[in-house]
């Protein structure tokens, strides 16, 4: 038999769990800061998915009986057709414009100074004192180039979002149980969280296509009284 001498050099039961918790939240810590690109797009396929999993459980539930894998894919083209193409043609459109100032900064500054000039004339009024346009300058020019790469990296994460979309539509009814197993509210008080949650996404999934379309409206005319060239094209960009 061990003597309270020899106990005394091995973890006590509470000391195991204090190490072995702190062991997990250095490799949590450790795989967030590696993963962390892939929140945006995990975010993007829950966002869709709980915007999608009532018309997907309609077509594979009731009467059409639809095949899971089959109504995954219709309401992912549908979503593509629907959000992403207009997209498309409108970032090609953007970027047909703004290729001179991927390669150069010098006509976005001339812009910003035509506003600040026109403001100042008209108001009396600085946006921009000198000291602040040539630190503007100096963040335009590390920023724009990295424009194309970010664009790069946002299509590696359109794909993963969607990759990840069909693999909640396609396993929904396993989720949704696997949700109300685990649990820790009462079923109603449960059901009502999710049910909140869901109108909430749905009306800021509107509400910002809505309030960037306000947006964009607005930016145009405000472009167009500075005398601001292409007041369409600043005006989608915004």
């Amino acid at each position: 038999m061990s003597t309270p001498e020899e106990d005394s050099k091995y973890p006590t039961g509470r000391t195991k769990q204090f190490f072995i918790l702190a062991i997990i939240l250095f490799m949590g810590t450790i795989l967030f800061m590696q993963l962390y690109f892939l929140i945006s797009a995990f975010l993007g396929a829950l966002t869709l998915y709980i915007l999608l999993v009532t018309p997907f459980q309609k077509l594979t539930g009731g009467k059409r009986k639809w095949n899971k894998s089959l109504a995954a894919l219709f309401l992912i083209c549908s979503s593509i057709i629907t959000i992403m193409v207009p997209f498309y043609f409108i970032i090609r459109f953007v970027l047909g414009k703004i290729s001179p100032y991927l390669t150069s900064t010098e006509p976005l500054i001339n812009g910003i100074n035509t506003i600040n000039k026109y403001v100042n004339d008209k108001f009396d009024f600085t946006l921009l004192s000198p000291e602040s346009l040539t630190k503007f300058k100096e963040i335009a020019t590390n920023v724009v180039p990295k424009i194309i790469g970010s664009g790069l990296l946002n299509i590696s994460e359109l794909l993963l979002l969607y990759f990840l979309l069909w693999h909640l539509l396609t396993n929904s009814y396993k989720i949704e149980e696997w949700a109300k197993a685990n649990s820790p509210f009462k079923p109603v008080n449960a059901g009502l969280l999710v049910n909140e949650t869901r109108k909430s996404i749905i009306n800021n999934s509107i509400g910002i296509i809505i309030l960037g379309f306000i947006q964009g409206i607005a930016a145009i005319i405000g472009y167009y009284i500075f005398g601001v060239k292409d007041p369409i094209l600043w005006g989608l960009i915004t």
